[in-house]
């Protein structure tokens, strides 16, 4: 049996579902701040934050019922006129204005628009693999998951499009990416991109990273910039006509960024993450890019008017499943915990790798080794595709082996069970009396 199969029946018990705290992705630090900031009721505060007198377009979010126990409605409830529309799917918008009529219409799965007094905005979130999955071309994939949205005349389509270049065997996905925009839009379009190179690994055995086939070794560091996009739909007469437009496009707002920029860690406080301006601060929104542009310079480039009641900016973040969408399973009720978990990630590969190990197949990696076979080439096989026993092995060898692990699996529960009942007792006494106030 292979490790792949083995691990199957772990990932669908409750208690091991729980333990993977940020969809794993491994965190350079556990410092207290760090895993107080990636808490699910902090990430959404700090969403509120930056929603203030602004648009956010959002993906990889479900909002849920309206409940006072659901931590979108509740933490973005302490915020005046701030509400959230669409996320019944994958994306959507949260907007800080109550005198401007919008409405929100999910094209598809991964694919909402925005009509904002008659600016229309497309928040989207293609597939996870990119172009390669399918080894596709750019235009291939876009025309594939784009295609229904060719119907309602945007102006601004933005989000993760996961066209990376380890994603793509684009040569200049910049050109590519403005090339089919031009298409899509029949006219000049431009594309707004960060340069911000992201640290996001998915490292360790299934308590830490529950996509095994993702990981890889302590020693690999590729970052790279991701695949957040702003496009924007310019007005042929602005262009060709008005020398205001050529002057806005040399002054279009991003991050410049010669770093290396760790994923899944905030340097501000909630109510810090915007400038005088509000505009974004950090360049990096948990393990995705972050884009913006000022809803004023956003009229002046599609030639339509600006009012002065609009929010400040439009804004485009990803929350990375943390609450509700459950593509990555983001617990993070666990996550003070962190480095117990870890700890014990490795206690469950050293029982599997030892029971390997005596039995004389040694193929398995050291833990610090592990990689995935969707990281890997060649002949080499993932850890995922090694094979842990074979039908000639003794049944009790398995059996004391499955039991070990159940061992370590029940010691971990108990030393994290007095956390999980305290957590319960606070969050649930904390949102019933946010709910009792009325402010939901």
């Amino acid at each position: 049996m292979l490790v792949g199969e083995f691990i199957k029946t772990y990932l669908q018990d409750n208690f091991v579902k729980s333990l993977q705290t940020t969809g794993g992705f491994a965190l350079k630090s556990l410092d207290k701040n760090t895993l107080s900031n990636l808490q699910v009721e902090n990430v959404y505060e700090r969403l509120g934050c930056l929603s203030q007198n602004n648009i956010v377009a959002i993906s990889e979010c479900i909002k849920g019922p309206e409940h006072p126990q659901n931590v979108v409605y509740n933490m973005l409830s302490k915020f005046k006129n701030i509400s959230i529309h669409g996320c019944d799917k994958d994306t959507g918008f949260v907007i800080d204005s109550k005198d401007v009529p919008i409405t929100v219409t999910e094209v598809s799965y991964g694919c909402s628009v925005l009509n904002f007094d008659g600016i229309k905005i497309a928040s989207v979130h293609l597939p996870g693999d990119g172009p390669n999955a399918k080894e596709q071309t750019i235009k291939e994939f876009l025309d594939e998951n784009l295609t229904n949205l060719k119907s309602h005349d945007v102006d601004v389509i933005l989000g993760d499009t996961n066209i990376t270049d380890s994603k793509s065997t684009s040569k200049n996905r910049k050109k590519e990416l403005n090339d089919y925009f031009t298409d899509f839009f029949d006219g000049p379009c431009v594309v707004i991109m960060s340069n911000a190179r992201v640290g996001k690994h998915r490292r360790g055995f299934i308590l830490r990273n529950q996509q095994l086939k993702k990981s890889v070794p302590e020693s690999f560091n590729y970052a790279e910039a991701d695949g957040t996009i702003m496009v924007i739909k310019l007005k042929k007469e602005l262009i060709y006509k008005d020398k205001l437009g050529l002057d806005l496009l040399s002054n279009l707002p991003r991050f410049i960024s010669t770093d290396v920029v760790n994923a899944l860690e905030f340097r501000t406080k909630p109510n810090e993450c915007l400038n005088e301006i509000g505009q974004p601060i950090e360049s990096v929104w948990l393990d995705h890019s972050v884009l913006f542009i000022s809803m004023k310079q956003l009229c002046s480039l599609i030639d339509k008017p600006f009012d002065p009641l609009y929010p400040r900016n439009l804004i485009v973040v990803n929350m990375g499943s943390i609450v509700n969408a459950g593509h990555k399973s983001w617990n993070t009720k666990y996550i003070p915990h962190q480095a117990l978990i870890n700890e014990y990630d490795r206690k469950f590969y050293e029982i599997i790798r030892n029971y390997e190990y005596s039995h004389n197949r040694r193929l398995l990696p050291e833990y610090e080794n592990i990689i995935g076979s969707s990281m890997i080439s060649g002949e080499s096989k993932g850890v995922d595709m090694i094979e842990i026993y074979k039908d000639e092995d003794k049944d009790e060898d398995k059996e004391k082996m499955k039991e070990e692990i159940k061992k370590i699996l029940d010691e971990l529960k108990k030393k994290l069970e007095p956390y999980k009942t305290k957590y319960l007792k606070y969050k649930t006494k904390y949102l019933q009396m946010k709910y009792q106030k009325g402010k939901l």
